[in-house]
């Protein structure tokens, strides 16, 4: 695969599909770029139209059209993923799966081994990971600006109405048969997190509640985890679809001080140990969200492949989190495969 790519199919023409649709036409100015839009959908048609993209109402007649798609989003519900994505795969595809990977670590298994098997780049759409702050975290923790990481803080907070305004009861985000909850709506964190410092060795359900947002009353609203890691650091992961005012603020502490990044605003500050005021080390810029996706559908024009087992290793983690919820709260480890499997 090559920049060269002639044939783009996208899957989903939701806000995440509509935002791939524009990234995709920017890289790729002449490529032929089908949609498959559901007849029943009430999404808007503005930006498919700007990027000149065919609109299908299904699967079977985008493939009919071309073939042998050289790339491919799938940008639906998290419960079709799996079936989607394998059927681009199998077609030629390299394939960017909308975050999360699948709604289930079984499947999210299969499918990763799938597309090893076929040989076929599998990304998947966590762009926290490829916009500007969390990568200078990164840098800030490896370079030793608070010592060896020994706990951690992540929190994100939006009332659903304001984040899915218009058709909050209707999302994905909603409905738990759409593989909708915070657990996987707002796994951004939790990829983030092993990004950051590395894999998660077992995992505590401190709270987990289902109500205070127009959902089907099943999904998860609001859940506090304790994490430890198999680096040895401990924290907690905060997510919650009821905070009237938007929040996600990131913290990362060792024997040298506190990193706190607010990733709304991209701003990180450096608290050192003893007290001394914090030094601003990074304030954010506009566009950001924008560059996070050009570099997503870079990576995807590129085959470069998602980062070696991220998108498996948070569908694992969200799994604990469910057992350990079944279990009354008590900690459950993060279950691994035998043979480590690539995503």
């Amino acid at each position: 695969m090559t920049a060269e790519a002639d044939r783009v199919v996208v899957v989903g023409s939701g806000s995440a599909g509509r935002r791939h649709v524009t990234a995709l036409r920017a890289a790729l100015p002449d490529a032929e770029l089908v949609v498959v839009r559901r007849r029943a959908s009430e999404q808007p048609m503005d930006a498919l139209r700007a990027a000149g993209a065919t609109v299908v109402e299904g699967l079977a007649e985008a493939l009919a059209r071309v073939p042998r798609p050289d790339l491919a989003v799938v940008a639906g519900p998290a419960t079709h993923h799996a079936v989607v994505a394998e059927a681009l795969g199998r077609a030629g595809s390299a394939v960017l799966v909308e975050k999360p990977l699948t709604a289930d670590v079984v499947t999210a298994r299969e499918l990763a081994g799938r597309f090893d098997a076929l040989r076929r780049p599998l990304l998947v759409g966590y762009h926290l990971t490829r916009g500007d702050t969390v990568p200078e975290l990164g840098r800030l923790l490896s370079s030793g600006a608070v010592g060896p990481p020994s706990s951690f803080d992540l929190s994100v907070g939006q009332q659903l109405a304001e984040w899915r305004p218009g058709a909050a009861d209707r999302s994905v985000s909603a409905r738990a048969e759409l593989g909708g909850g915070v657990l996987l709506e707002l796994s951004h964190e939790l990829d983030g997190l092993v990004h950051l410092l590395g894999p998660v060795s077992d995992v505590r359900v401190k709270e987990m509640r289902h109500d205070g947002a127009p959902t089907d009353g099943v999904v998860d609203t609001s859940v506090d985890l304790e994490l430890t890691l198999e680096s040895g650091a401990r924290g907690t992961v905060h997510l919650d679809m009821v905070t009237p005012t938007p929040t996600r603020i990131w913290r990362f502490r060792g024997p040298r001080g506190e990193l706190v990044a607010d990733l709304l605003a991209g701003r990180i500050e450096l608290h050192g140990a003893g007290g001394p005021p914090p030094s601003v080390l990074r304030e954010g810029t506009p566009g950001e969200r924008d560059r996070a996706e050009h570099r997503l559908i870079a990576e995807l024009v590129a085959s470069a492949g998602e980062r070696r087992g991220t998108g498996a290793e948070v569908a694992r983690v969200v799994e604990a989190a469910r057992r350990s919820h079944g279990c009354g709260g008590a900690p459950c480890p993060v279950d691994r495969p035998a043979t480590a499997v690539t995503t």
